[in-house]
């Protein structure tokens, strides 16, 4: 229970020392939906390990934003090759 406190105070100190630091979204009620898709080697190729089939994995991005502001966000490494 200990770091459980530890924890909760090093979060308060955060919150406290972060009060006027924040991200203002101003919604755009024109605009729609909007998704944006990457998908690259990000960083799983490296040219020592080419050989290895675990090593060519590729991460997929997007992002999905409504009104101009972001509502998920995701990043993963695909399981296929």
């Amino acid at each position: 229970m200990l770091s459980h406190e530890k924890a909760m105070k090093r979060i308060g100190r955060y919150f406290l020392g972060t009060q006027g630091k924040c991200i203002i979204f101003r919604p755009d009620i024109k605009s729609g939906l909007d998704c944006y898709v990457d998908s690259d080697f990000a960083d799983g190729w490296a040219k020592a390990d080419a050989d290895n089939p675990d090593n060519v994995l590729s991460r997929t991005v997007f992002v999905i934003f409504y009104a101009k502001c972001p509502l998920v966000w995701a990043s993963r490494i695909q399981t296929e090759i």
